[in-house]
């Protein structure tokens, strides 16, 4: 549902939300997107979150180190 409306396939998101909504009207996301499209806000309003890019990969914060100190 939301991967859809985030592709720009509207109607495929609205019907996604139908049955989502249908089986769980208590669902925060489906209730966000639900305001979402019913207000016509298009998916390009959240450029850049989340992160888009190649299916399956994982982007991982590099990890700093801390040094230890001696006690």
């Amino acid at each position: 549902m939301f991967a859809a409306w985030r592709a720009g396939y509207g109607a495929l998101a609205a019907v996604a939300l139908e049955r989502v909504l249908a089986a769980r009207p208590d669902y925060s996301l489906a209730l966000l997107l639900d305001d979402l499209l019913r207000r016509g806000v298009p998916p390009s309003e959240l450029d850049g979150w989340p992160a888009v890019g190649f299916p399956g990969v994982v982007r991982r914060r590099a990890c700093r180190r801390i040094p230890r100190r001696s006690v």
